[in-house]
């Protein structure tokens, strides 16, 4: 998937996932922000300084993050264990498309499609925002209005 923070990206996911296998074709959500969590300290990695372009070290690891999550898709597809694994990250640079598209055709049958979540309705953006420090580990402990600026700066 491709697209801003809080646009919906893994809500999508996770309605694709279900609805697939329930009609029955094997699918994985292989979610970046979740294998970063696990990764990473988490107050190093789940503030807005983390996801600067300013930041280089922080770019290189989450270029890292990404490219171990992808390898994990592929094997997970290589073993058979299913049919269509979803890539859920941000995806928003020409460069890490053209990383993930390159990878990709390395594996004999490995087909990719970019799904791109746009939503520009502010009214769904902020419900999303909200939402997302309501419920993501990212801003456990943050007060609201820090949280949701922190996310906005991302």
């Amino acid at each position: 998937l491709v697209g801003l923070p809080a646009r919906g990206k893994s809500y999508i996911s996770h309605r694709l996932v279900n609805y697939l296998n329930w009609f029955g074709v094997r699918c994985k959500l292989f979610n970046v922000g979740a294998y970063r969590r696990k990764q990473l300290a988490e107050d190093k990695a789940s503030r807005a300084d983390f996801f600067s372009t300013q930041n280089k070290d922080a770019a290189q690891k989450r270029e890292e993050l990404a490219a171990q999550v992808f390898e994990q898709l592929l094997e997970w597809l290589r073993n058979g264990k299913g049919n269509v694994a979803i890539f859920d990250a941000t995806n928003t640079t020409r460069e890490r498309r053209k990383s993930v598209l390159l990878r990709a055709a390395k594996e004999a049958g490995v087909e990719m499609v970019f799904v791109e979540s746009i939503c520009t309705d502010e009214k769904v953006v902020e419900a999303n925002l909200a939402e997302k420090v309501r419920l993501s580990p990212d801003f456990k402990g943050m007060d609201f209005h820090t949280a949701v600026k922190d996310l906005k700066t991302r």
